[in-house]
């Protein structure tokens, strides 16, 4: 149940990006290519500021099937730093065509202010509100803070099948893959969820795959 890391991220992005010379120009690149979707798997709220890692975390999930909205490559018009009616509606129309939100948690995360007011939006909308931490390190462990620790967060493991696959978790041991959460199934205790494997435990008759 590891989390997504800054190096991995980091190292996805320059990957990507190395036969274009900078990170700007796939960026430029990718937004043009998803800018005419009208719905997306998730809303990716951020801090504009993490803009390696944020292109490393849409390769991540666009990689395991996802799309991802990010709202100044799609709607480039659109200033975060403009806050007004009309950047409102252009963003509550993308949350409400967007099936999750998914919080880019990094150091600077606390220095947005569209962040708080996009997950009451979208929990509101459909309770599809969950925490994406970015770790520095690799590690499994993650502690909530403030209002964000009412939501479940988010890591990358493998099933069953050896697949890797997006989770969705209370705690360690009660989680939910991805999709079966998006249908309406809430994360779940699972035995031998310290060990690593992905048990359901007995008591319960539902599988996360």
């Amino acid at each position: 149940m590891p989390l997504f890391t800054e190096s991995r991220l980091y190292t996805q992005a320059d990957i990507c990006a190395s036969s274009l010379k900078t990170v700007a120009s796939e960026l430029d690149r990718k937004s043009r290519e998803s800018a005419k979707a009208m719905q997306f798997d998730i809303f990716l709220a951020h801090c504009s500021t993490d803009r390696r890692l944020i292109l490393g975390l849409w390769l991540a999930l666009e990689d395991l099937g996802f799309s991802v909205y990010i709202e100044h490559l799609q709607d480039r018009h659109l200033k975060r730093d403009n806050l007004n009616k009309e950047s409102a509606g252009v963003l509550r129309r993308r949350m409400l065509s967007c099936k999750a939100l998914f919080v880019m948690k990094t150091a600077n995360d606390s220095n947005s202010v569209w962040i708080p007011w996009e997950m009451a939006f979208k929990d509101g909308h459909n309770g599809k509100t969950a925490i994406l931490p970015i770790a520095r390190q690799s590690t499994s462990r993650y502690v909530s803070e403030g209002i964000q620790g009412i939501y479940p967060y988010v890591t990358e493991d493998l099933n069953k099948n050896r697949e890797r696959r997006l989770w969705i978790r209370n705690s360690p041991e009660d989680y939910v893959v991805f999709e079966k959460w998006l249908q309406g199934e809430a994360p779940c205790r699972r035995i031998d969820a310290v060990r690593g494997t992905t048990s359901i435990s007995p008591k319960l008759n539902r599988t996360p795959w």
